[in-house]
């Protein structure tokens, strides 16, 4: 089990990203000021609105879940002829800081089976006070 660790501190904001390549899993996000996350379905709605979510690229299957301490969005965008993008958008505050992740991994395999893989992703990130 892979173990991915975020330390926090006061230089906010912050983004990330990290990338492993084989398979392929690429987190990313932002560390910002806890009084700027208003709740996950805000949140949503307000990226939802993007752009970036419009057209070939809107999100499917849809669901807002709790995981641990993630306040979590798990979508997918199909992509004919390659398979899914699946990902997810993880909220939570802690010590003063919202943390916003992305976890994403694009795949032939089954929507199921990658949803499931970003879950066990997530599971492995902790996030200390420093």
């Amino acid at each position: 089990t892979e173990i991915y660790t975020l330390s926090l501190h006061d230089a906010l904001p912050i983004y990330f990203k990290l990338m492993r390549r084989d398979p392929l899993l690429i987190v990313s996000g932002w560390l910002e000021p806890a009084e700027r996350y208003k709740g996950l379905k805000d949140f949503w709605e307000s990226e939802s609105r993007s752009p970036a979510y419009a057209g070939r690229l809107a999100p499917v299957r849809i669901e807002m879940i709790q995981r641990g301490p993630w306040e979590v969005v798990a979508y997918d965008v199909p992509l004919p002829g390659i398979g899914t993008s699946a990902h997810l958008r993880a909220e939570r505050v802690q010590a003063g800081t919202w943390v916003d992740l992305h976890l994403s991994a694009t795949s032939a395999q089954p929507p199921e089976t990658l949803r499931a893989e970003l879950l066990t992703a997530l599971d492995g990130i902790a996030v200390v006070d420093k």
